[in-house]
């Protein structure tokens, strides 16, 4: 018998506040520096009203700390809504 341990890289945040916020895009807790960081790697809420959807990252802007999606969930999340991002 074989089995795959989960060696899945996993990162908790939160959405914060920002007016730019949308379905495509918000601004994030992340401290991270580095311009698409995250990029490639999946996000899934896990809190609030669009928790248990996952989306690819598709940028993410070390200044100003923001993820963009090409494929928008379906609502812009909330102030202080977790989610959970997914190395692959």
């Amino acid at each position: 018998d074989s089995f795959q341990i989960d060696t899945l890289r996993r990162t908790v945040g939160t959405v914060q506040s920002d007016a730019g916020n949308s379905a495509t895009q918000f601004k994030s807790s992340q401290t991270e520096t580095t311009t698409d960081h995250w990029k490639d790697c999946l996000l899934q809420f896990v809190t609030g009203s669009l928790a248990f959807q996952t989306k690819k990252i598709t940028g993410y802007n070390g200044s100003t700390k923001i993820f963009t999606f090409t494929s928008g969930f379906t609502g812009t999340p909330s102030n202080g809504d977790v989610y959970e991002i997914i190395a692959i």
